[in-house]
C-alpha cells in the first residue's frame, strides 16, 4: 500500500521492507525511518539487526514509499487474550513471551490457529482428503474440477475453493495439474502468496502478513549448499510461472516456507478401541499428511528443551504450555531435534544447516549428559533392544517366553533411554506406555473399557506406578477441555490407553499393593475420565 510521504507519518518508526527487487535480499528487514529526502521523494531508512540496533556501519538506504510498510504496533499481540506478546529477543529476533504466569500444563491452550494455508503431502494425496486430511474411505470419490485434489465431503471441496489458502477455484481453473508435479513447498508458497493478494485486495484487518515471518535464515543457510539455493529460486520461478503470481513474491514465500512449516500429523491406522490390542499400542507411530504454514504459531522460537507443544485437530494448531513459564518467560517449541534425541553437536549442524541460525538454548550452552561417544553408543544399543522387541511383536507370538523377551528387551530400551532424556519426557513416556502394553499381556490383563466389569489379569504394582508416571506427563501434553474436540495423536491414544488400564485395575486391585499414592491418582484420573463422559 503507498504511502503519504507528505505527511512525515513514517519518521522515528519501525518498518518492514518490501518490494525491493535490486536487492531482494532486503525484503523483510525490520529498519528505522530517520528523515524524509523531500528532494529526492525517498525516505532514509537505516537497517536493524536482530537485538534491534541500528546497523549505523551500512549507512542509511534511501527507499520509495511503496518499499517501506510501517510496522504494526498491535502485531505484539499473540494467542488468547492476556497470554502471550511478540517481542525482541537479545539474539533471537522475535519471539514469544509470556505476560503472566503460566501454571504447569494450563487448562486453556495457550494458542487456537487455523492454517493461513496448507499443501497435502505428495505420498498421501490419494489416500487423505485435501482439506481437513480425514482418511479417505468409501465412494463416491469426490474431486475438484481439476482432479488434482480429493475430499472425504462436497463441504470440504466448497471449503477448499473458497479458501485462496488452499486448492482455491483460481488456481483449479488455471490448470491444476502442476501442483501434482513440483514439491509441496512451492504449491504453498503460492498459496500463501494468493491468500496475501487476496486479504490485501479485500482490505481485510490483519495482525501480521507472511512478510513478518523470517525467512533470511533459511537463505543464509542455502548460502552454505549452492545447489540447495538454485533448486530454491528455480521452484520458486516455476511456480510462480505456473499459478500466475510475482516471482519475487513467491520466493519470499517459499523461504518463510521453508523455514515456518508446520508437518501435520496423523497416526497410522485406525483409533485403537476397547478391548484393546496390546500390539497396536506398541507399534503406534505417525505421519506427515500435509504442510501447513501458522502466521501466529511461526513466531515460537527454538529450543531443544521445549516448554510448549504443539496439535493439529483438523486444519487448527493448538499450542499449550508443558512447563511452568515465568511472566516474561519464552515460549518455546522444537523446531525438530530435542536434548536426549540427538547429540548437542548433531543438533546444532541440523539447525544451522535448516534454519541458519546456531541453537544457542539451555541444552546447547550447557553440557550433554554424556559426550558425544558415549550417546552414539548407548543411542545404538537402545535401538538394536527396540528393533529387536518389535520383531518379536511383528511375528504374532503371543506365547509367555515370547512375551518375557519382549518385555525385557523393552524395559533395557527404556532404561538405557533414561540416561540420554531428563524426567519427565514425552519419548520416555511414550516408552513406558510400550512397557505398559506389553506387560498387561503378559499378565493376561485384556485392557476393557470402563465399563467392563469382567475379571482380569492384574499387572505388578511396579508397572502400574510406572504407568501412572507416564499418564501424569502424557497429560501435561493433551487436552484438558474436550469441548472444541481434541487430536487423534499417538500422545492421545497413549494416554486413553493407560486410563483404562488404570481405571481396570482400580476395580482388581493386584494382591497386596498397598501405595497410597498410586492408588489415589488412579482414582483421579478414573473420577476425570468419567465425568468427562457424563457418568
Amino acid at each position: 500500500m503507498a504511502i503519504d510521504a507528505s505527511t512525515h507519518q513514517l519518521v522515528g518508526c519501525e518498518v518492514t521492507l518490501k518490494g525491493l527487487k535490486s536487492d531482494p535480499g532486503k525484503n523483510g528487514r525490520i529498519g528505522k525511518v530517520k528523515a524524509w529526502l523531500p528532494d529526492r521523494g525517498r525516505f532514509a531508512v537505516v537497517l536493524l539487526d536482530d537485538d534491534g540496533v541500528e546497523e549505523r556501519a551500512r549507512g542509511p538506504l534511501a527507499l520509495k514509499p511503496d518499499n517501506v510498510e510501517r510496522v504494526d504496533k498491535e502485531g505484539g499481540a499473540w494467542g488468547e487474550r492476556g497470554v502471550a506478546r511478540v517481542e525482541r529477543i537479545p539474539g533471537a529476533g522475535r519471539g514469544v513471551v509470556a505476560d503472566r504466569e503460566l501454571a504447569s500444563a494450563e487448562a486453556n491452550n495457550l494458542l487456537c490457529e487455523p492454517a493461513y494455508a496448507t499443501a497435502v503431502n505428495r505420498k498421501r494425496a490419494t489416500a487423505r482428503c485435501h482439506r481437513c486430511f480425514a482418511t479417505l474411505a468409501g465412494s463416491p470419490l469426490i474431486e475438484c474440477p481439476c482432479a488434482m485434489a480429493r475430499y472425504c465431503s462436497s463441504a470440504c471441496r466448497r471449503a477448499a475453493r473458497e479458501d485462496p489458502g488452499d486448492h482455491c477455484a483460481e488456481e483449479c481453473a488455471r490448470g491444476g495439474v502442476w501442483t501434482a508435479m513440483i514439491d509441496e513447498t512451492s504449491v504453498l508458497a503460492t498459496r500463501v502468496v494468493r491468500k496475501d493478494r487476496d486479504e490485501t485486495k479485500r482490505g481485510v484487518e490483519r495482525r501480521r502478513r507472511f512478510t513478518d515471518l523470517d525467512w533470511r535464515g533459511v537463505w543464509k543457510a542455502t548460502g552454505k549448499d549452492r545447489e540447495r539455493r538454485v533448486r530454491a529460486v528455480a521452484l520458486a520461478c516455476i511456480a510462480a510461472a505456473c499459478a500466475g503470481l510475482d516471482e519475487g513474491d513467491v520466493l519470499t514465500a517459499y523461504l518463510v516456507a521453508e523455514g515456518n512449516t508446520f508437518y501435520v500429523k496423523r497416526p497410522v491406522g485406525p483409533k485403537p478401541t476397547a478391548p484393546y490390542d496390546w500390539r497396536e499400542i506398541f507399534t503406534m507411530a505417525e505421519y506427515a499428511v500435509a504442510s501447513a504454514l501458522f502466521l501466529d504459531a511461526s513466531m515460537l522460537n527454538h529450543s531443544c528443551e521445549p516448554n510448549c507443544f504443539a496439535s493439529f485437530p483438523g486444519r487448527e494448531i493448538r499450542i499449550r504450555n508443558t512447563e511452568k513459564v515465568q511472566s516474561g518467560g519464552q515460549l518455546l517449541i522444537s523446531y525438530g531435534p530435542v536434548a536426549g534425541g540427538e547429540s548437542r553437536d548433531v543438533r546444532r549442524s541440523l539447525l544451522s544447516d535448516a534454519f541458519g541460525f546456531e541453537c544457542k538454548c539451555n541444552a546447547c550452552v550447557g553440557r550433554d549428559r554424556v559426550d558425544s561417544i558415549e550417546f552414539r553408543r548407548v543411542k545404538q544399543t537402545a535401538s538394536m533392544y527396540d528393533d529387536r522387541a518389535m520383531s518379536l511383536v511383528q511375528s504374532g507370538d503371543d506365547s509367555p517366553e515370547v512375551l518375557q523377551t519382549i518385555t525385557l528387551a523393552a524395559r533395557q530400551s527404556m532404561g538405557l533411554l533414561h540416561q540420554l532424556y531428563r524426567w519427565p519426557n514425552l519419548t520416555l513416556a511414550m516408552e513406558a506406555t510400550r512397557v505398559a502394553a506389553v506387560e498387561s499381556a503378559l499378565a493376561g490383563c485384556v485392557v476393557r473399557g470402563w465399563s467392563e466389569g469382567r475379571a482380569n489379569g492384574r499387572v505388578d504394582s511396579t508397572s502400574l506406578t510406572m504407568a501412572k508416571d507416564a499418564l501424569l506427563c502424557l497429560s501435561a501434553f493433551t487436552e484438558k477441555r474436550r469441548d472444541r474436540g481434541e487430536a487423534d495423536g499417538v500422545v492421545e491414544r497413549a494416554r486413553d490407553f493407560l486410563v483404562n488400564l488404570l481405571i481396570s485395575h482400580r476395580r482388581h486391585k493386584p494382591a497386596g499393593w498397598n501405595d497410597v499414592s498410586v492408588s489415589s491418582q488412579v482414582n483421579f484420573f478414573c473420577m476425570m475420565h468419567e465425568t468427562h463422559n457424563g457418568l
